[in-house]
């Protein structure tokens, strides 16, 4: 099983979809930075709404570190090795 890594230790490389945790609910999330015009940047969590295995998804909901209130990620668990039927 993975272990969880802080928010305030370490961010997963971004764009890359993770686990996420508020230590109520879990959901499958990636993290970018956005930059605003004056420069300011914020970290920002997308949800996702479709991925697939090879890593192509659509970002769907937005929100920042404190609005999610995310403190906790870790890597997605390796898929099972199926053969087809």
């Amino acid at each position: 099983m993975n272990k969880w890594t802080s928010v305030k230790d370490k961010l997963p490389k971004f764009n890359t979809p993770v686990v996420v945790t508020d230590g109520k609910i879990m959901d499958i999330m990636t993290c970018w930075i956005m930059t605003f015009s004056d420069g300011h940047e914020t970290i920002i969590w997308s949800s996702l709404n479709n991925w697939d295995c090879d890593n192509t998804f659509e970002c769907g909901f937005l929100a920042s570190l404190s609005e999610y209130n995310i403190t906790h990620w870790t890597p997605l668990p390796e898929l099972p090795n199926v053969k087809p039927n």
